[in-house]
């Protein structure tokens, strides 16, 4: 994850970018900075100047382009002192929100501490020692005392280089006079904090910020041999003396004798007066020989609690590293989503686009929103059940999704939105005011795919069984009965039966009946009649088609201690899809959040036998029964034999992978009933009596 931390200080405004590794350590990958000296002539509740905020703008939309080159992820941006006093800071943030899009939030002086002290933490090695560490600005100094750890004391003070240069250097060079009075005043605002930090003992000093490491740099300078600045000043020692030196120095300097120093920056000549005489007597009150250069400061500090927040999501950012998909992801978990469901819900709604990309005529690009709207499709939950689909629309329009145009938000939106039952219609919100062609778009993907994916009502024990793979049985109170077999095998008779002795026996039975949902007939209907649907289509809406059965009307009555009895289950797809070719592996994936039922019956019966009971009852034979699309045989009764034989042979594997009661269908149907009944006593508290059977049959 990349990362763009931005520090607006009063005198400066400072940019780094670094590259979050997976370890969360992280390298800065480029850096930039702008002395604007925002706070000049803003400090103490003023106004910040029309040239300072318009120079600051020019950087911070500088840095927003440079920020943006190296593709980050996240723009971090925190204000300081003088965006914090400016009687004008909310409107100088609110116009770098509008013209950059750089969010700023400010910070107070305690959390500027508190970034810093961390910073210096993790650049020097403090370890379990306690240490203090300075950091001047342009409007405040930040002095902490703890370890790299924990944090014992942090204050900031009104004592800045700006503030104070504006404030007690009123000539060049500084008069006796003023710098007598700059200490007074020093001593009055820090001097108490400073004695505490004393009497509570340190081991080393620190300091930050680039007036320390400009008087850092001069100091050592003076005191080498050959006048030579040292190449780095990243953990370089300095005595307390050299310091003391460089201030009489420059105090006793103008600016032409300033800028002829060693090691000094032009920029800083006009403030480094005031900054002498400000952090030699901060040294010299902690009674400290020497202090230690860190060159990392708050806008490291920014990253490393930026880190330290958001860790689960920078490892989110390495599992998906497409901005969109990250974006999708965390919205749905903001808004507690089912991830298992909703993954499950897009992968029916791919596949049944793939298989249906010839009917539909749609895109990879209309491919991916109807991905994120299926993802999403169920946020709504999150407010309320009760239309959670229009409280979804909602969600997902205003979730600061990133890396979307609003239209493109607008159709995912609608593709949650249209996911129940009602169509779309130009007076609802959104979808009236779409172009033509991404109209069409929303109204496709919902209406004939997301559509086919099962709604889920979120429940603790329902989720825990919705993965259980047909392996552990469910925790409802009732019972769930199913019946297998190809057509012609007489289960439904059987399971008609049953259901009248249940009932008789004061039971509450509840039936229901394969490919029997409202939500895909007019899909399958549609199909059928065009001869357009695929194994892998008819698998995939008998899969929709279960799911939203079992949802509605199997689930539902377990809880409420029924015996539910279904009319062909989860075994009946393992069985023909895997007859039309379609990987086995695959259709148990699909069928993976169907519940285990107490008892699955499964009535096997030759294939001559249940021939000649159709053509018994009925002219002809129907078309997918026949397995006519798989173009084996164009003689129908030849094709029947054919597919529902090769049904035949996958039921019979499956027999002892899911342990499936097997009775023989060819006998009469009082000896199956006979049969059935006594397998069911077996799971009830019931009687086995069949005095009424050869009523009943």
């Amino acid at each position: 994850m990349r990362i763009a931390a931005i520090d607006i200080g009063t005198n400066s405004i400072h940019m780094i970018v670094v590259q979050v590794r997976p370890d969360l350590s992280f390298e800065v990958i480029d850096r930039e900075k702008d002395m604007v000296r925002l706070g000049a002539g803003g400090l103490g509740g003023r106004s910040l100047t029309p040239t300072a905020m318009s120079a600051a703008l020019q950087t911070l939309s500088k840095f927003r382009r440079l920020a943006e080159s190296h593709k980050v992820d996240e723009i971090v941006a925190c204000a300081t002192s003088a965006t914090r006093e400016a009687d004008n800071g909310a409107d100088f943030i609110a116009e770098v929100d509008r013209q950059t899009g750089i969010r700023i939030k400010v910070i107070s002086g305690t959390e500027e501490a508190r970034l810093i002290h961390l910073a210096a933490g993790y650049g020097v090695d403090i370890g379990a020692s306690t240490a203090v560490v300075v950091d001047i600005g342009g409007g405040s100094v930040e002095i902490t005392l703890g370890s790299a750890a924990s944090l014992t004391l942090g204050r900031s003070f009104k004592v800045g280089v700006i503030r104070l240069t504006e404030q007690f250097v009123t000539s060049d060079p500084l008069s006796g006079g003023d710098e007598r009075r700059l200490t007074k005043h020093l001593n009055r605002e820090m001097g108490g904090y400073i004695d505490q930090i004393v009497s509570k003992g340190f081991e080393r000093v620190i300091g930050t910020s680039g007036t320390i490491l400009s008087l850092g740099l001069m100091a050592s300078t003076a005191s080498t041999d050959d006048g030579e600045p040292p190449e780095d000043v990243r953990n370089l020692r300095v005595s307390a003396k050299n310091l003391h030196r460089l201030r009489k120095h420059l105090v006793e300097s103008d600016i032409e004798e300033r800028l002829a120093t060693p090691g000094m920056d032009p920029r800083r000549a006009d403030l480094s007066v005031a900054g002498s005489v400000l952090f030699d007597n901060i040294i010299r009150r902690l009674g400290s020989d020497e202090f230690t250069l860190c060159d990392l400061a708050l806008r490291e500090g920014i990253v490393l609690d930026y880190i330290r927040r958001n860790s689960a999501r920078i490892r989110k950012v390495e599992r998906y590293p497409d901005v969109r998909r990250r974006s999708i992801v965390e919205l749905g978990e903001r808004c507690g989503y089912w991830s298992e469901h909703a993954q499950q819900v897009a992968r029916l709604a791919l596949n049944i686009f793939d298989q249906t990309r010839s009917v539909h005529g749609l895109t990879d690009r209309e491919r991916e929103w109807l991905e994120y709207g299926a993802l999403l499709h169920d946020v709504g939950v999150h407010i309320s059940y009760e239309r959670h689909h229009r409280h979804s629309y909602y969600l997902i329009k205003n979730g600061d999704l990133r890396g979307f145009d609003p239209q493109e938000i607008e159709v995912i939106a609608l593709i949650a939105r249209y996911h129940r039952q009602a169509t779309p219609k130009k007076s609802h919100d959104g979808y009236g005011d779409l172009k033509g062609a991404l109209r069409k778009t929303a109204s496709k993907s919902p209406a004939t795919i997301i559509k086919g994916a099962p709604p889920t009502r979120p429940h603790t024990t329902h989720r825990r069984l919705m993965l259980n793979n047909l392996t552990t049985r469910h925790e409802y109170p009732g019972k769930l009965f199913v019946v297998e077999g190809i057509d012609g095998s007489g289960k439904t008779t059987q399971l008609a039966l049953l259901a009248k002795w249940l009932s008789a026996a004061g039971h509450p039975v509840f039936v229901t009946e394969w490919n029997s949902s409202a939500l895909v007939k007019a899909a399958t209907k549609s199909g059928k009649k065009k001869n357009s649907l695929t194994p892998m289509t008819f698998s995939l809406l008998h899969a929709t088609d279960f799911a939203d059965r079992l949802l509605y009307n199997i689930i539902p009555p377990l809880k409420a201690g029924m015996i539910v009895l279904a009319d062909r289950y989860a075994y009946t797809a393992f069985s023909r899809d895997a007859a039309r070719g379609c990987d086995r592996r695959w259709v148990r994936e699909l069928y993976s959040f169907a519940v285990r039922p107490d008892l699955a019956v499964y009535f096997r019966v030759p294939i001559e036998v249940s021939t000649d009971r159709l053509l018994a009852r009925r002219v002809k034979l129907k078309f997918y029964e026949a397995g006519m699309d798989m173009g084996w045989s164009n003689n129908a009764v030849e094709s029947f034999k054919m597919f529902q034989g090769k049904v035949l042979e996958e039921y019979d594997r499956i027999v002892d992978e899911f342990e499936l009661s097997v009775i023989a269908a060819s006998g009469s149907i009082t000896e199956q009933q006979r049969t059935f009944r006594k397998i069911v006593s077996q799971h009830l508290a019931i009687e086995d009596t069949n005095d009424e059977l050869d009523e009943l049959a």
